[in-house]
Parts: C-alpha cells; sequence; structure tokens
C-alpha cells in the first residue's frame, strides 16, 4: 500500500511537469534605435543660433507642409521596424536621437500610423547648440519604465564644450530590470583625427556608467544604444568601450557589439563616400549572451534597411533616403537606418515553479500523511530511472529545407521508445544565420514537427513528444562557414 502511495505521488509530480512542457512559451521582443535626422518643429527658437535652416523663412523653407510630411514619414517608418510574427506590434523600446523637443515627439507619437502603439515619451532638453537630444519611446504594453536619468557630458578642459548628454533609461522588459543608455556622440566636423577625443570622452561616460550598474548588480542587463558616429572598429568602440566583436570573447562585466557582425560583411547604417558606416550601434552587457531562455537572450541584429527607407536610383542608389539632400527636399526619412536587436525569453521555467508550488500544496493536502517518509526513501529509485535515459540525438536539414522523408535516427529513437514505455521527447528545432529570425524561428519549429510527424507515424504516441523552435540562438559552432552552418541546422532529440 506504501509502495503504491510513492508511486501516486510521483506520477502526480510527472504529470505536472510534462503540463508545463507542453505549455513552453517563446516571447521575443524587439529593441531598436533610430536617428530621426533633424525632426525640428517650425517654431524660430532665438537661442539656438545653429538651426535657423530648419525654419520657414530659413534655406530648407521648412514649414508646416514639411513638418507635418517629415511627422508621416517617420512614424511610418517606425511602425514598420522589427514587425514580424513573433513581435508584431514591432519595437518594444526605440531610442531616438535629433530631435528638437519633446513636443515633436508628442506630435510624432500621435500619428496614425502609430497611435494605437501608445508609445511613451523619456525626453530631457539638454545644452546641445542645434538644440537636438536623445529620448526614449517605449510600448507600456511590453516595458514598464521604473527610473530615468540625464547625465551631463563634459570635457573638463574644454569649459565650453556643449553636446548631447547621455540619458539612462530604466526599467522592466519580460519581468526583467533593463537598462538602457540612448546616445548621440559627438560628430566628426573637422575630420575624424580631429574631433576623436570628443567621441572617446563621451565613450568614457557610457563606459563609466555600465561599470557602474555592473558594480551594483553583476548580472545587469545593460544597453549602450545610439548614433556613435564611430565604426565598431574605432578607438572608442572597440577599446575605451571594450565591446567585443565575437561572443566567444566576452567575460562577465564585459560587453558585446551587436553590431559588429554585419559591418563586418560590409554592411551599414549610413553611406558616406562610397562607403557604408555602421554609426547606429546597440552594444550589449555580458548578461544578454547566452542560451539559457528562461532569462532574457539576445538572437539577433538587425539594419532595418527595407527599400522604402532607400534611395533607388542616383549616385545615392542604396543609400537612406533623407528629407533633403544637396538642398532638395526628397520628402525621405532619414539619413540613417534603424538598428534593432531581437531577444527571447521561455516562460518555461517561471510555469514550472508554479507547477512545483502546486505540486507541494497537493501532496501536503493528502489524507495519507503517514507515507511521506516512504516518499523520500523511494527517492533514490528515480534517481536510478535518470541515470539510464538514453543520449540526445540529432537529425540534420539542407538549407531553407523543413521536410524530412526517413532518416536512421528515426528508426532509432522510435525503438527507444517503444521499449522503453515511459520515456517522452522533446523535439528542439534549430537553423543556421542565414535569413531573419523570424524565419529562422518558424523554420525551426517546422523542422521540429518534421521529425515529429514521422515518429508519430511510426507508432509513438503524440502526447510523448514535445516540439520547440528556437531558430538560430543555440549554434553549436560559429556561423563563419557552410560547413559549420550545416551542423548547426539541425533537430536535438532529448529523452526524459
Amino acid at each position: 500500500m506504501k509502495s503504491r502511495i510513492s508511486f501516486l505521488v510521483v506520477l502526480l509530480v510527472s504529470s505536472l511537469l510534462c503540463g508545463v512542457a507542453k505549455a513552453d512559451k517563446l516571447e521575443t521582443f524587439a529593441i531598436g534605435f533610430y536617428n530621426l535626422e533633424n525632426l525640428f518643429d517650425t517654431i524660430n527658437d532665438p537661442s539656438l543660433r545653429n538651426n535657423d535652416e530648419f525654419t520657414p523663412t530659413g534655406t530648407n523653407k521648412w514649414g508646416t507642409m514639411k513638418y507635418n510630411a517629415k511627422l508621416k514619414n517617420m512614424s511610418y517608418a517606425i511602425s514598420k521596424i522589427g514587425v514580424t510574427q513573433y513581435t508584431p506590434d514591432g519595437v518594444a523600446v526605440l531610442g531616438v536621437s535629433e530631435i528638437e523637443n519633446r513636443s515633436v515627439l508628442e506630435d510624432l507619437v500621435k500619428q496614425p500610423a502609430i497611435a494605437d502603439r501608445n508609445f511613451q515619451i523619456v525626453h530631457h532638453d539638454g545644452p546641445d547648440r542645434r538644440g537636438v537630444d536623445c529620448a526614449l519611446l517605449y510600448n507600456p504594453k511590453y516595458f514598464t519604465l521604473t527610473s530615468w536619468k540625464s547625465i551631463p557630458f563634459t570635457i573638463a578642459d574644454r569649459p565650453t564644450f556643449r553636446s548631447r548628454d547621455q540619458l539612462l533609461v530604466t526599467g522592466i522588459l519580460a519581468g526583467e530590470e533593463i537598462h538602457i543608455l540612448v546616445n548621440h556622440w559627438p560628430s566628426r566636423y573637422g575630420g575624424e583625427v580631429a574631433s576623436r577625443p570628443l567621441r572617446v570622452a563621451a565613450a568614457e561616460l557610457s563606459k563609466s556608467i555600465a561599470d557602474s550598474l555592473l558594480a551594483i548588480n553583476p548580472d545587469a542587463k545593460i544597453v549602450i544604444m545610439g548614433d556613435l558616429n564611430d565604426d565598431p572598429t574605432n578607438v572608442s568602440c572597440a577599446e575605451v568601450l571594450n565591446a567585443k566583436q565575437h561572443i566567444s570573447e566576452v567575460e562577465k562585466g564585459g560587453l558585446y557589439n551587436a553590431m559588429w557582425s554585419i559591418f563586418a560583411k560590409g554592411n551599414g547604417s549610413l553611406g558616406y563616400q562610397d562607403t557604408w558606416c555602421l554609426y547606429d550601434q546597440i552594444i550589449i552587457s555580458y548578461d544578454w549572451l547566452g542560451n539559457d531562455y528562461s532569462s532574457l537572450k539576445f538572437v539577433k541584429p538587425e539594419v532595418f534597411n527595407k527599400p522604402f527607407l532607400t534611395e533607388q536610383t542616383g549616385k545615392r542608389k542604396g543609400y537612406p533616403l533623407r528629407t533633403h539632400s544637396g538642398g532638395v527636399w526628397k520628402n525621405g526619412y532619414s539619413d540613417h537606418f534603424p538598428t534593432l536587436i531581437y531577444a527571447i525569453k521561455n516562460m518555461k521555467e517561471a510555469l514550472e515553479e508554479v507547477a512545483e508550488a502546486d505540486t507541494v500544496i497537493r501532496i501536503e493536502e493528502s489524507p495519507i500523511e503517514e507515507a511521506e517518509p516512504l516518499v523520500a526513501q523511494e527517492e533514490p529509485e528515480a534517481v536510478e530511472v535518470v541515470a539510464e535515459i538514453p543520449e540526445q540525438k540529432s537529425i540534420y536539414f539542407r538549407l531553407n529545407q523543413s521536410n524530412i522523408t526517413d532518416d536512421p535516427v528515426i528508426d532509432e529513437v522510435a525503438a527507444i521508445m517503444q521499449q522503453n514505455s515511459d520515456l517522452q521527447i522533446e523535439l528542439i528545432g534549430h537553423t543556421c544565420d542565414l535569413g531573419n529570425v523570424s524565419y529562422n524561428l518558424l523554420l525551426s519549429k517546422y523542422r521540429a514537427e518534421a521529425v515529429k510527424e514521422l515518429l508519430v507515424k511510426k507508432g509513438i504516441n503524440t502526447e510523448r513528444i514535445t516540439v520547440l523552435g528556437t531558430g538560430e540562438a543555440n549554434a553549436l559552432y560559429p556561423n563563419d562557414t557552410e560547413e559549420n552552418r550545416s551542423k548547426n541546422r539541425r533537430v536535438d532529440i532529448i529523452f526524459k
């Protein structure tokens, strides 16, 4: 009788955890940055002398018609950034730069293209000579603001120097605290070498802010984003921030430059003299990295360079379609493409915690209290069963393919499952890095479903199989050669 009670308790725990496995839920979030290029209102501010061109009487004849066209265009672009099957509302948070004041942002978020996103605004009026600032827009459906601070950017030996402050925003995304530092570092006016010390100083301030956050919490999730007016390889980023090109190089307390992989392939966010630059960078701290998706993890970067944002003809073909170019009103968008990263969180662990708590309650409420000591005595047997679980197996796929007609591994797995009626399996689909993140997530799920379908045809009960697709997020090998990519295009079969 006592053994039967023990078995029932173990069965209850197993059934609860199986239910959790079926309830696995991947949530995807997009975090972006966009230089809005001279989003000025039409009011002439006499205290600012360097933006007179963006007034009704200035050289750009910046009147109501052009201002409204700019708002319409920029809101349309924002409505498209990061929109995928998995992120239907686009970016959860969007850092912006080159905006004159809060008023222009209030006009922007009310535009029909994004009004239903209910974007909220974080902005501080800074000291920049042209009157442009950094700000953050966030969708309250996904991000909850907890605090923010505008941190002055000054240079000790240049007391009259005025540039953009750095905006630090802290909030909750997917139940986790994240810190976002929005930047617009000094330009290259006067030449890259002559202006370099200014960006080095800006990088030193950003590094100091990040180090302070990590000193408080070594596991802090930090995002440094902005128009840095430098590429990932420049001193400010590669040496001062020490933001690494490869994830494998990043240590605890370090930073990873999510955009470097794109820049290394010759792509960028703006063009200058027939060269692609990637000034619009997103740099993240160590705890965004890894494969434990019970917490938010970085998946993939993107330069959002869709055709509607791009010059289609002329010498600037392929470059961002600007509002003005060569003194001509182009009715475009910006001289920068937006950049963004995707992050994923698997809600399975949170559900497991609920299930475990529920299990404790059920056992404590059992009327057969004298059986509890025997449950403890039976635990070593459970350990022995775990030790006998077969090793993980994998099935591999061709590029962009999810179809599979047969595979010797399928027969082997089916035989194991038929001989061990208590075993369950989890099929986890993967892809290489070719293709966008939403496509790869879907493809990985299709691959896992294809393996499941074959196993069911061979007589394995569908209730014993759970399916998960993780896209390119769990690569076993660097996606730097076709051989390595082929090893990442797989479905892992995990026995439980």
